[in-house]
């Protein structure tokens, strides 16, 4: 794919994709950050770098997640930054696997519910070489918090 403009999404999808691309959320630095990590996707060069603050319970006092690269790789990243503010870190990994099993099965239960964001993010499954994009920045923070918690 030589462009974003390629992508096909479905409506309201495409316009909240493309709100968190163009204006990212949580991309201010976090002083004193408890957790900093980054990784990066050798094959296309994308780059994310998570800082993250917990406070005395245990919660996700502040996130920064600046991610460099696609449209997807930005707009999952911010995704990610406001759905996981004020979590308990402890809670990340959890929200990892179930974010990941969404975008892995094809087929979601009636019962299963799923943010605007999440269902946005589903989309990319169209195009399986991007759910890479959408993943890192679950990825980073996952590694992140495996390695805070050991």
């Amino acid at each position: 794919m030589s462009s974003n403009s390629e992508l096909q999404f479905d409506g309201i999808y495409d316009d909240l994709i493309m709100d968190h691309y163009r204006n990212p959320r949580n991309r201010n630095p976090i002083s004193k950050p408890h957790i900093e990590h980054s990784d990066w996707n050798p094959f296309c060069g994308d780059e994310v770098s998570v800082t993250i603050g917990i406070n005395k319970y245990d919660r996700i006092s502040g996130i920064c997640v600046v991610a460099e690269g696609c449209s997807i790789l930005q707009a999952s990243a911010s995704i990610m930054s406001v759905l996981l503010s004020d979590q308990k870190i402890a809670d990340v990994l959890a929200f990892f696997e179930d974010f990941k099993y969404m975008m892995d099965t094809s087929c979601l239960s009636s019962s299963t519910e799923v943010s605007p964001e999440i269902a946005a993010l589903r989309t990319i499954r169209k195009y399986p070489v991007r759910v890479k994009c959408v993943m890192l920045p679950w990825v980073t923070i996952r590694d992140a918090v495996k390695s805070y918690l050991s």
